[in-house]
């Protein structure tokens, strides 16, 4: 996930996510740019400019700027707000794209990507997710998601991490805490269930993502 380099006040945003993501030509710019963004006199003009909303600002250490915000009609107001303030401020684009989150793949497609219609097309999508994820883990010989257990003792999480060996689930046991691997998130999501029902009351499970935490 991007590292926040600054915030315009933006409202906290749902699984409707939009962006613009502004491209820099020049190597390195993209953390002058984010100041000269978050700067009074240019915060000051983009948020007049939006009027009636405001957008999150944040970098990813790369040469792009994120400006995110929580509707489509705000997102296209701030493409044309960075595009002319930073023209203004002599900053040299690359490429600006407004771009929408797409919850059953998890990740950013451009703002005319449709999303799902329906059940079967979201199914489709996530199936599509889970045969990537899965591709990355057995490339890396690794397990991208864990499901952690935390059990109340260690005699019961010596218990724990047999009985689910025993089951076939990849298990690696550290003391009192008990760890799962699955291989994309559907995996995990269905592993944590399935666990739940075995562990004591007191005992926490947790699912982790070992590639992007």
């Amino acid at each position: 996930m991007t590292g926040e380099s600054s915030d315009l006040s933006a409202p906290a945003t749902d699984s409707n996510d939009w962006r613009v993501s502004v491209y820099l030509r020049l190597p390195g710019a993209a953390p002058w740019t984010a100041l000269a963004l978050s700067a009074s006199k240019v915060k000051d003009e983009l948020n007049r400019r939006l009027v009636r909303a405001r957008v999150r600002l944040a970098t990813d250490g790369r040469d792009v700027v994120f400006l995110y915000t929580n509707a489509q009609d705000v997102a296209l107001a701030a493409e044309q707000a960075a595009s002319d303030l930073l023209a203004e401020h002599g900053m040299v684009l690359g490429q600006v794209v407004v771009e929408r989150w797409h919850p059953s793949a998890e990740q950013w497609e451009l703002a005319d990507a449709p999303l799902p219609a329906d059940e079967a097309a979201a199914r489709a999508e996530r199936a599509l997710l889970d045969a990537a994820e899965t591709r990355v883990s057995l490339a890396l010989g690794a397990a991208m998601y864990e499901v952690r257990v935390d059990m109340p003792s260690h005699r019961q999480a010596v218990e724990l991490a047999a009985r689910l060996a025993a089951e076939g689930y990849s298990v690696v046991r550290r003391w009192r805490f008990v760890a799962v691997g699955a291989n994309n998130a559907d995996q995990a999501a269905d592993f944590e269930a399935a666990i739940r029902q075995q562990v004591p009351a007191g005992a926490q499970v947790s699912v982790y993502n070992q590639i992007n935490p």
